[in-house]
């Protein structure tokens, strides 16, 4: 029985599931490599039905000795599949996809490959250019239903919930840079000041440039690096 999960990125993936209204919910958790996000979503009543998918044989086996020993054999399916692509139609039942630990590049292909993706709701963990995930998604008419900050060992990773609809928040640069992250609780507050490091990092060099373009953008970079230190103060 797995009452917990070791991963404070998965638990936070978990709970943003839980929290998404009432119903049965099932799951696709793609790279799923243990299926330990997968094991839990069921024994915590979750998810009714969770399909655990992942590119490569060994990480599926690491998966099948997970669900073996919680005996979820009925509850958890495997699945050898290259993102969602051997899921050509909607599961039935599906309610949710989980994209959670690959690059944000990444999971916005493996999102635009899936001709349903618009019809579930998506929890989605970019491990890097969070940035361009959340371009992809305003651009093609997906909303930040919540977003969270988690840390987890020596990061702290954005972590959003999706749905399709119009966003009712702009797709300005501090959107693109920290999403819909707030100072409200630690995680926040540590999201917040991580991105003003590095956007203060990119920002010095870009000012000490010869080409003028880059100065100018080295100072808006270093205004936003300022407005994100500033949220973390109030």
């Amino acid at each position: 029985m797995r009452s917990e999960l070791e991963n404070r990125r998965l638990a936070v993936c978990a709970e943003l599931i839980r929290t998404d209204g009432g119903g049965k919910k099932a799951a696709v958790d793609v790279g799923t490599d243990h299926a330990y996000l997968a094991a839990f979503l069921v024994q915590q009543n979750i998810c009714g039905k969770v399909w655990a998918c992942d590119i490569n044989p060994r990480p599926l086996s690491f998966a099948e000795k997970t669900v073996h020993e919680c005996a979820l054999e009925d509850k958890i399916t495997l699945v050898l599949s290259d993102g969602l692509d051997a899921f050509p139609q909607r599961p039935e039942g599906c309610t949710h996809i989980v994209c959670a630990g690959m690059g944000g590049e990444l999971i916005a292909d493996i999102l635009s490959r899936c001709s349903w993706a618009d019809s579930v709701t998506s929890v989605l963990q970019p491990m890097t250019k969070a940035d361009e995930l959340r371009k992809w998604l305003y651009r093609n008419g997906f909303r930040v239903d919540e977003e969270r900050a988690c840390r987890d060992g020596k990061f702290v990773y954005a972590i959003m919930r999706v749905k399709k609809g119009i966003p009712e928040y702009p797709c300005d640069e501090r959107y693109l840079a920290a999403g819909r992250i707030t100072a409200d609780m630690a995680d926040g507050r540590e999201y917040l000041e991580m991105r003003a490091r590095r956007l203060e990092k990119a920002a010095k060099g870009m000012l000490s440039s010869a080409e003028e373009q880059k100065r100018a953008e080295g100072g808006r970079i270093a205004e936003l690096a300022v407005r994100l230190k500033k949220e973390t103060e109030v």
